[in-house]
Formats: structure tokens, sequence, C-alpha cells
């Protein structure tokens, strides 16, 4: 069996090596001959070591992830000015410079205080953040150009803040039992595509109906949603899925019968349903 193997990214920027052992300095000719673009580093993959200094030798890095819980200090990161995609699961209590990393465009990471300066990288156009701290979305207010945001969340009240971006088109909620409007979601009529899952405490969906420009709307593994029928303007929507415990209270799925776009619908059978799949399908 080989010591590495080769990956691709998932954000499509090009392949990775994935060492199954140690660092050896020969992987760095691999990245040297622009073979591959980016490192993994992850411990299900056989990576023990917690000290990653030896990054600072690969300046030309473009996507580096790091999904090794015994890393504390990943500082080096700062030493890495062509970076474009970070993902992080470190139990991180070293802070990490942002400041230089002026192409960084896609994060995926598990929130620790140390990477407070991320919420000041003005490049980011993706972001994948478990276990945000916020009670809102203030804290997120200067990244403008963020077209794709990926929360879960324990302590999520309200999206107060997501006003500021004005470049998003695809807002994903997940695990966020605290969260109980969306309704700052109407004033950001960019999104595209909506995603509100194991989410609770969100009754109603009310919000989404001044999103003339919404493709998709996944809404699965909630509770009770009062009605369908603020998807009824939403002349674009194409997806819509509400399964698993996801209930609709007044039953009418009739309400987005005529939505002229719809080609893929997914919701769990009820019994006080006023329609049935075979019903949508077949009109």
């Amino acid at each position: 069996m080989s010591d590495f193997f080769i990956d691709h990214s998932e954000e499509g920027y090009g392949s990775v090596l994935v060492p199954r052992g140690p660092w050896r300095p020969e992987y760095r000719q691999l990245l040297m001959t622009k073979q591959v673009i980016g490192v993994r580093l992850s411990s299900s993959m056989g990576w023990r070591s917690s000290d990653v200094t030896f990054l600072k030798e690969l300046p030309d890095l473009r996507v580096l992830e790091i999904y090794v819980s015994e890393v504390r200090d990943a500082s080096v990161i700062s030493s890495l000015p062509e970076l474009r995609v970070l993902g992080l699961q470190c139990d991180l209590r070293s802070e990490v410079d942002f400041s230089a990393l002026t192409k960084l465009e896609v994060v995926k990471a598990a929130w620790k205080p140390a990477l407070q300066g991320l919420l000041g990288c003005t490049t980011l156009k993706q972001l994948n953040l478990m276990k945000w701290p916020g009670i809102d979305l203030g804290g997120l207010s200067k990244l403008t150009r963020i077209a794709r945001l990926q929360l879960t969340s324990n302590t999520l009240r309200t999206l107060h803040g997501l006003t500021e971006l004005l470049s998003l088109r695809i807002l994903d909620l997940d695990a966020c039992p605290k969260l109980r409007s969306l309704e700052d979601v109407a004033g950001t009529p960019s999104i595209q595509q909506v995603e509100v899952t194991s989410c609770r405490s969100v009754r109603s969906i009310a919000a989404l109906s001044a999103l003339r420009e919404l493709r998709v709307a996944i809404l699965d593994d909630n509770a009770e949603i009062d009605s369908l029928r603020p998807l009824a303007p939403c002349h674009l929507l194409e997806e819509l899925s509400f399964v698993g415990s996801t209930r609709i209270t007044d039953g009418k799925i009739s309400a987005i019968e005529h939505l002229p776009r719809l080609r893929s619908l997914r919701f769990s059978p009820r019994v006080h349903y006023d329609r049935r799949h075979e019903d949508l399908l077949s009109s």
C-alpha cells in the first residue's frame, strides 16, 4: 500500500495529497511540480502527528484540510498566501492570523475562538461553520461576498445580520434547535436556495414568500410548519422537500400545486394532507 493517495478537492479546485503516515520530503516535490495543489491531513486516513509546522515549507498550497483533533496550533496557516480552500476540525488553542490570506474563498471548520480572525476575511465566498457560537449572525456582517453559508449552532436564536450578506445565494441551517424565526431571510432577496433542517423550533416559513429567485427549499426533519402557502409566489421554485419529522399543520399541500417550474417534490405522507404524491405528479 502506498504511503499516500491523491484525491479531489470537493470544491473542484484540483487534486490534494492525502498522507497515510508521516510527512515525507518527496511529497513536496509533487506539489512543486503542480501535480497536486493541496494537502489533506486526516486522522481517519492515518495521520497521527499534532505538529503541522512543516506546512510553512509549502507556500504555494491552494487547498489545506486538517481533520486531526490533536492539532492545537495551526498558526502556520498564516504563512500560506496562496490558500483558496481551508478545512479545519482541530482543537485549536492558538489564534490563526487570516490577514495575509487575501485569496481565501472557501472555509469549512468547527468553530473555535482561535478562528475569530476569520470573521474579517472579506474574500470568503463559501463558509461552512459547525457550532457557531452566536445568538444571531451579526458576527458575520463583514463577509459581504459570501454566496453560500452553512451553519450548525446550539445558540443561534435569530438570523439578525443576514441582510448584510448581499451576495448570498445559498443558506443552509442545520441542527439549530433554538432558532425560532426566519424573518430576516425576507431582507435577502438574492437567495436562491434555502435549507432549514433539524431546526425544530421554526414554525413559519412566511419570510420565504419574499424570495422571488428561490429555486430550492429543503425543510426536512423539522417539527410543525404552519403552512406552505408562503411558497405560492415563488414561481421559480424547482425543488421542494419536507420529509422526515416535518409536518405541515394546515395540511394544504395544494398550496404549491400550481408552481410552474416545480420538478422535484418530496414529503412524508400524512392523513390530514389534502394531496398525495401521485395527485401532484399527475397534475
